[in-house]
Parts: structure tokens; C-alpha cells; sequence
């Protein structure tokens, strides 16, 4: 961070994801305040989640805020308005742009799902080893893996559930992942519900 003040023409980015999963919460990543800071405010840059960029360096505290809550996601931006406002850090005038309040994953799933069918995101956007079959695997299972972390997936009937939208599906459709898998033709129970819960994830994914 310091180097890239130090340097002609050089630039800071921290990215990050604006939220995260604790306990099965979703939890804002953009906080009001942080008791361990290693980044004094003059070296402040540019910070970029998935819903934007902002460009901090040189501007004032109220801007900076500004711009942090404008890449926030929709569910904690009032928060932190108001959290802002408490400590007189933001013109009482400021009001979140529209723009800024479709900051949701259902309106960043859309634009990526516009994105895909163009051609312009790729699954794995620098390349990949994996064959399109392995490709389409690997996301199936990394979508079972998000799935299981989350509370009552197991319990509560929860995989249940989640088996139940394979059951009677049409496993001619994923022959070659069942196959790339050796799920193609199981055996026993155990393989029978690996193929199933296969299934259920790449019919999901």
C-alpha cells in the first residue's frame, strides 16, 4: 500500500466480497468503524467489491463513506448511513443514489446470467484444464459443497429435500459426469445416493 503511493502513477486496490456467511448470517464486510486498522486514512485507495469501484485516495472522510456505501450491498446500506450520520461524518442531505440500492445478489445474478449468455463471463474466466464435462462437475459440487455448510442442510430434512429434485429426473442428461464420476451404473447405497446428490447439484447449477 505504501509502494503504490510512493511509485509514479501506481494505484492501491484492496477488493473484497461485500458480505459474508457466519453461523448461516449474512454479515456486511463495509463496517461503521474497526478496532485493527494497518491502513492510516492518507493511504487510503481504491476499493472495489462486486457491486463497484471506489476511488478513495485524496478525497474526504464524507465521500469516502459515500462511496463505500454506494458498493455495499442493499441490506446493510441504511445501517451504515446511520451510523454515519450519528457520528456527523455525512451531510444530513446525502441520500443513497437508486442505482445503489439494487445492490442485491438477485440483481448481480441477473447481470452475470446477461454476461454468460453473451459469452462475456466464462466459468473460469482465465482458462481452464478441466474438459467442459469436469468444468460443469466442478461447479455442481462446489454449489453441494455451499450447500451443506449451511445450517439444518442435513437435518430438518434439508438434504431430503434437496434429494428429491434428482428423484425421477432423466440421469440420461448427465451420462457423462455420472460416468466421469464412476457414478454411471452404482453400486450400492452409498454410490446410489453420491449419484443422486450429483445429479440434484447439476441440475441446480
Amino acid at each position: 500500500v505504501s509502494m503504490s503511493h510512493e511509485l509514479r502513477g501506481s494505484r492501491s486496490i484492496l477488493m473484497l466480497r461485500s458480505t459474508r456467511e457466519s453461523g448461516g448470517v449474512r454479515k456486511s464486510n463495509i463496517v461503521p468503524s474497526h478496532g485493527h486498522l494497518t491502513i492510516p486514512r492518507h493511504l487510503r485507495d481504491i476499493v472495489i467489491t462486486e457491486y463497484g469501484i471506489a476511488d478513495l485516495r485524496s478525497r474526504s472522510d464524507a465521500e469516502c463513506i459515500q462511496a463505500l456505501i454506494e458498493i455495499s450491498d442493499a441490506e446493510f446500506q441504511e445501517k451504515l448511513l446511520e451510523a454515519a450520520r450519528s457520528e456527523g461524518k455525512i451531510p444530513k442531505s446525502y441520500r443513497i443514489p437508486e442505482w445503489a440500492r439494487n445492490n442485491t445478489p438477485a440483481a448481480l445474478k441477473a447481470k452475470i446470467r446477461e454476461g454468460q449468455k453473451d459469452g462475456t463471463f466464462q466459468p473460469f474466466a482465465l482458462g481452464s484444464d478441466f474438459t467442459p464435462d469436469e468444468q460443469r462437475i466442478a461447479l455442481a459440487l462446489e454449489k453441494l459443497k455451499s450447500r451443506s455448510e449451511k445450517p439444518g442442510f442435513v437435518g430438518k430434512f434439508g438434504l431430503v429435500r434437496f434429494l428429491m429434485t434428482s428423484i425421477g429426473a432423466d440421469h440420461s442428461h448427465f451420462r457423462a459426469e455420472l460416468t466421469r464420476m464412476g457414478l454411471e451404473r452404482p453400486r450400492g447405497l452409498k454410490e446410489k445416493l453420491y449419484a443422486q446428490l450429483l445429479v440434484a447439484a447439476l441440475k441446480e447449477s
